[in-house]
C-alpha cells in the first residue's frame, strides 16, 4: 500500500503504549484490549492513516466541563446523530492524546487538558467511506475544558453542550455510555487535584499563592468555571436540539436506542441548515 504520509515512530509507539493503558473493566474491554494491539501489529503503521484497510486506528475526545456535568457534544455531517469529537490522524500528530486535542479544537474551537490514560477503545463501522475500511478503531480519551461557546466547524451540522444526566435522543450507539465513563474520570480527577491541593495548603512551607491572588485552585470570577451562553439554537441545558447539527468523525452511527447503524439510516433528523456544512466524506 502507497502511504499518503507515513506516521512517525513515535506516534506508533505512543498507540501502542495507549492499548496497553486501555480500561479493562469489562469482558469488551478486555477483549478489545487484546485484539488491537494485534491488529496494531498485523497492519502496522498504514492502520494509523485513512487509507488502513481493512480497518483503521482513530482518536476522539469526550469533552467535559470541569465539574464532569456537562459534555459538549457535535452533531456528525455525515451520519446527522449526536457523536463526541474525533477523527482521523494527520500529518504532525505526535501522540494519540494530541491529535484528540487538535480534533476538539478543529470541530469545537474549544482548547483544554487531556486526561492521561484512554476511557475507552470504541470498535464501530467506519462512516468515512475508504473502500474497504470496515472498521475504525477509536482510542477515546476525556479532555476537560472550560464551558465557553463552542464553534461549529465547516465539516459539522451543530455542536453544544448538553447536560451528562440529559443527553439528546439523536446519540451515536455507545456514547452516552462514554459520556458517563469520562465524566467518572474526570470527577476523580477533580476529587484528586482537590485532595492534593488542600495537603499543600495544610504543609508550612507551601507556597503562597501569586500575585496575592486566590489560593491555588480556587476559582477567580469569570473563570473557567463561569458558564457561557449556549450558541444560538443550540441547548445548553442538555436538551436535544431538534433539527440542529455537527459532526465527530470517528463516531458510530445509529440512535443509542438502536442497535447495528447504517450512514443516513432513518430516524435522524434533518439539519436545521443543510447549506450550512457540507458534510465530511472523509468522517
Amino acid at each position: 500500500m502507497t502511504l499518503g504520509w507515513a506516521p512517525t515512530p513515535d506516534l506508533v509507539n505512543d498507540l501502542r503504549h495507549c492499548l496497553d493503558a486501555a480500561p479493562r473493566d469489562t469482558r469488551e474491554d478486555r477483549f478489545e484490549a487484546w485484539a488491537w494491539p494485534r491488529l496494531l501489529a498485523d497492519t502496522g503503521p498504514a492502520s494509523l492513516t485513512r487509507d488502513g484497510v481493512p480497518h483503521h486506528f482513530t482518536a476522539s475526545a469526550v469533552v467535559l466541563d470541569p465539574t464532569g456535568t456537562r459534555t459538549c457534544l457535535v452533531l456528525h455531517g455525515r451520519l446527522r446523530l449526536w457523536v463526541q469529537p474525533g477523527g482521523h490522524f494527520e500529518p504532525g500528530d505526535g501522540t494519540v492524546a494530541g491529535a484528540a486535542a487538535r480534533e476538539v479544537a478543529e470541530e469545537t474551537g474549544l482548547r483544554g487538558r487531556v486526561l492521561p490514560g484512554p476511557v475507552v477503545l470504541a470498535r464501530h463501522p467506519a462512516p468515512c467511506g475508504v473502500p474497504g475500511a470496515d472498521w475504525h478503531l477509536d482510542v477515546q480519551h476525556a479532555l476537560i475544558a472550560a464551558p465557553d461557546r463552542p464553534v461549529v466547524s465547516a465539516e459539522s451540522f451543530d455542536v453544544a453542550w448538553f447536560a451528562v444526566d440529559d443527553l439528546p435522543d439523536l446519540l451515536a450507539a455507545g456514547v452516552g455510555d462514554h459520556v458517563r465513563r469520562a465524566a467518572a474520570r474526570v470527577r476523580a480527577a477533580g476529587n484528586s487535584d482537590a485532595v492534593r491541593s488542600r495537603g499543600a495548603g495544610s504543609r508550612p512551607d507551601a507556597a503562597p499563592p501569586r500575585d496575592g491572588g486566590a489560593p491555588a485552585g480556587a476559582q477567580r470570577p469569570g473563570g473557567s468555571g463561569a458558564s457561557s451562553p449556549a450558541p444560538s439554537g443550540s441547548s445548553q441545558s442538555g436538551s436535544s436540539q431538534s433539527g440542529s447539527s455537527q459532526s465527530g468523525e470517528s463516531g458510530p452511527g445509529q440512535p443509542e436506542s438502536s442497535g447495528s447503524w447504517l450512514p443516513g439510516a432513518s430516524g435522524s433528523s434533518s439539519p436545521r441548515d443543510s447549506s450550512r456544512a457540507a458534510a465530511n466524506p472523509s468522517r
